[in-house]
């Protein structure tokens, strides 16, 4: 997330960095969601997530990242 610059990332960049989003649905071109998590080991225990952060990226008409919300 730290390498996208609004009004100068474009969403071809956005999916170089990140990877396919969550939302595949052509409806919703002008945007895109994303899921941070951290997750935690401790000892032997089993992982667990310990942080999760949904994250909404919005374009413009020419593609251009115009606003990133954490959700």
């Amino acid at each position: 997330i730290e390498k996208l610059v609004i009004g100068i990332s474009t969403k071809e960049d956005v999916l170089k960095i990140l990877g396919e989003p969550l939302n595949r649905n052509e409806n919703h071109l002008d945007s895109a969601l994303y899921v941070q998590q951290k997750i935690e080991t401790i000892a032997f225990l089993k992982p667990r997530v310990s942080e999760r952060t949904v994250i909404k990226l919005t374009f413009d008409k020419s593609d251009i990242l115009n606003k990133i919300d954490r959700l």
